[in-house]
Formats: C-alpha cells, structure tokens, sequence
C-alpha cells in the first residue's frame, strides 16, 4: 500500500493534523487535534509554530497537516493520543511490560507527563494485582519518569514487599537510561527503616514491662523473649528479610499474662498494653503501605529536610 493509501485512525474527527509514524507492523496514521497537543505539551508547541517545517502555517490551505514521527511505539502513541484528547474509553486498563516502557519513554520525550499522569495510578492497580515483579519494575519507572510521587510510594511498597534477597538491582527500573537518581542506594534505606521500625517495636515491648514493680511483668518478659528466640521472626530478622519477617510478625502469638497478688498493680490493669502487641505493629506497617519517597530520590533526601515530599513517610 502507498504511504498515501494508509488509512488514517480517527482519534479527533475535526483534528487537523495527521501524526505519521512507522513501527514493525507498518506505518500508522493518526487524525489529531493540534489544540489538544500543542495545549500538553511544549514540545509539540514548537514543532507546530510557524517557524519549524512542521508549522501549521507551512501547509497548502484546506489540507491537513502531516507530521512524521521516528523512532516510537506506534500502539504507545495512538494510546497516549486517546489521552491526550480524552478518549478513555479508548485507554486500556492493563498494559504489558513494553507498554508501559514505551509509554514512558513517548511521555519524557514529548513533555507530557501530566496529562499521562493520573492514568499511572490505574494501570497500577491491575499490575499489582498480578504481582508480575517485570511488570511492576517497568511501572515503577513509568511513575519516575511521569514524576507521579503517590504511585511511585504505592509500586516500590510492592516491590519491595515481593523482592527476596541483597537488592542489586530492579530490571526495567534502574537500567533505563531516563532512571539518573540511585535507585538502589534508596530502596535498601527503605528496608532498613521498616525492619528498625518492627525491632524498635520489639524493644519498647520488652523493655516496658520492667518499668513495672510487679511478678507478672518479669515473668511476662522472660517468657516473651524465650518465644521470640523461638519464633521464625527471630531468625528473619537476624536475615534482614523485610516482607517475611513482617508476615511471621502477624503469627507471633504473644505469652499471656499472668495477674500479680497486688490489687492495684498498674502494670496487671494496662488493657492498652494489649493493643501494642508485635502483630499489631506489622499489621500498620503492612496497611500502612509506605514505600519509597520520589521527592527524596529526586533532592538526595532534601525534601523531607524541608518538609516538601508529596507523600508521607510515617
């Protein structure tokens, strides 16, 4: 088929610029609105201002505009176009790993990242549903690239909720060439700050009761500790295993109490005791599902200096 016989996919019908681009399966064309681009995005601003080859002034009149694309994703670019001119009923809800690469990148090149933004947030949730770490890699690159700070948090909990072992590196994520912040010094930060946190908790539970002058708080104590040693907890944190130690928290059955002789003992009347117990605590961490901060990879850690990060750390 001619370039000129390629059939045209309608995204604006009263668009008057054609978007022609070459991928492996052919040329596409699409029928855009030159408002609806030049309105997100800087880049196609200027591509379309009279003083490029491109500019809308440059045409023969009553003849829509072609301008031609290299080097992108044409499946990417036709669903960043039904963005673009919000057609979300054209948008698909799950994308596969190379999509959301290509979208990524599409969006950085193009200076679109707000308005590809809010539909970050619901591909994650259908990518996180899967669990697919590839997938949840390349997404995490998608929320740094598009700088969206709440997904980014959301996606690096669940990566890091799923990965086992030393973390090296997040294929799809730290191997882009858009990535520049290091990823990795960060994301182990972030493992240690929830593992000190479940442990501060540990020690504050065993140090409390011996604030108390009363039997039934030593006794409590030694036998705490004696099921700590014992429990899986113990040794997964000795292992610096985030998600399994917290997981083996939620099973760690605490040592009952036993009420001393003394009628006013403070120690044996604390009903709020109870309520601090380790499950607890991993249950809040694990809700709480606080990842790693964008804001802070992006200043080496000047944002919280400065109270500015978009999402909370606690």
């Amino acid at each position: 088929m001619a370039d000129d016989e390629v059939a045209v996919t309608t995204i604006d019908p009263i668009g008057d610029v054609i978007l022609e681009l070459s991928g492996p399966g052919g040329t596409i064309r699409l029928l855009v609105s030159s408002g609806a681009l030049t309105l997100v995005s800087d880049y196609f601003a200027k591509m379309l201002s009279s003083q490029f080859k491109e500019g809308l002034h440059n045409r023969p009149a009553g003849q829509k505009h072609t301008v031609q694309l290299h080097e992108d994703d044409t499946e990417a670019l036709t669903i960043v176009c039904n963005i673009i001119h919000h057609r979300t009923e054209s948008v698909p809800r799950q994308l596969t790993a190379h999509l959301i690469k290509a979208i990524a990148v599409i969006s950085d090149k193009y200076n679109i990242a707000r308005a590809v933004s809010p539909f970050c947030e619901i591909w994650f949730q259908s990518t996180c549903e899967s669990k697919n770490p590839t997938n949840l890699n390349r997404l995490l690159f998608m929320a740094y690239v598009l700088d969206n700070a709440y997904a980014f948090s959301r996606i690096s909990w669940e990566i890091l909720k799923i990965h086992t072992g030393a973390a090296e590196e997040l294929r799809g994520m730290t191997d882009q060439d858009l990535v520049t912040h290091d990823i990795m010094r960060v994301f182990r930060k972030r493992k240690r700050e929830v593992l000190a946190q479940l442990i501060d908790g540990i020690e504050e539970r065993i140090n409390l009761p011996l604030e108390y002058q009363c039997t039934g708080a030593t006794k409590w104590t030694f036998s705490y500790l004696r099921k700590l040693k014992e429990s899986p907890c113990h040794k997964l944190i000795q292992q610096k295993t985030m998600n399994a130690t917290l997981f083996a928290a939620l099973g760690f059955a605490e040592p009952e109490r036993t009420s001393c002789r003394s009628a006013n003992c403070a120690f044996c009347s604390d009903l709020t005791f109870l309520a601090g117990n380790i499950e607890n605590l991993a249950k809040g961490i694990l809700y709480a599902r606080i990842g790693i901060c964008l804001d802070c990879v992006k200043t080496n850690g000047e944002a919280a200096v400065n109270d500015q990060c978009r999402v909370k750390h606690t």
